[in-house]
């Protein structure tokens, strides 16, 4: 049996990842702030962690694409 784990994921637009996850995917939500939300990822804790695009840029280099 897979132990469960915590995957924090930086994001551009919480309310994007709050669509995505909370409402297509139908994960619980957790606890959150203005800069990070946790949800129930199926037994595992998932958080996204706001990041601008130009922090995100700086960390990820040319693999980042900004919208």
């Amino acid at each position: 049996m897979l132990q469960p784990f915590h995957l924090a994921i930086p994001v551009t637009s919480l309310a994007k990842a709050r669509r995505f996850y909370g409402e297509l995917l139908g994960c619980e939500t957790g606890r959150f702030s203005e800069q990070w939300i946790d949800w129930n990822f199926f037994g595992h804790q998932l958080g996204a962690v706001y990041l601008s695009s130009v922090i995100l840029q700086q960390f990820v280099g040319p693999l980042y694409k900004a919208e």
